[in-house]
């Protein structure tokens, strides 16, 4: 599948409240994330994520990755219910094999 976004655009649903997953060039999923409340998905994304020098391409400003991160898929919640952010989450890193994640799932 080609993906027509090009940087230095708006993230998907940056202004939103919910879950971000990040995969592998090899498109395995290396972390899922939250913006609830009082951060949005694009403020969450933008701590990991950055410009070059010539804006560009997209910098990995957080460095310890075990795989380098490639692609990035926001799921927003409804406005009216952002505790679901959480809920997602949680539920996402329960039941799904994420390396990166480590908090939340059970031994």
């Amino acid at each position: 599948m080609k993906v027509e976004r090009k940087w230095p655009e708006e993230w998907p649903n940056a202004g939103r409240s919910g879950v971000y997953l990040i995969f592998g060039e090899d498109r395995d999923l290396l972390y899922v994330g939250k913006a609830s409340m009082s951060n949005s998905l694009g403020a969450r994304l933008s701590s990991y994520f950055g410009y070059d020098e010539n804006k560009v391409h997209c910098k990995v400003c957080h460095k310890s990755w075990h795989k380098k991160p490639c692609y990035i898929v926001s799921v927003a919640v409804p406005e009216n219910m952002l505790f679901e952010a959480p809920a997602l989450e949680e539920f996402l890193i329960s039941k799904l094999p994420i390396p990166e994640n480590t908090r939340g799932r059970k031994s």
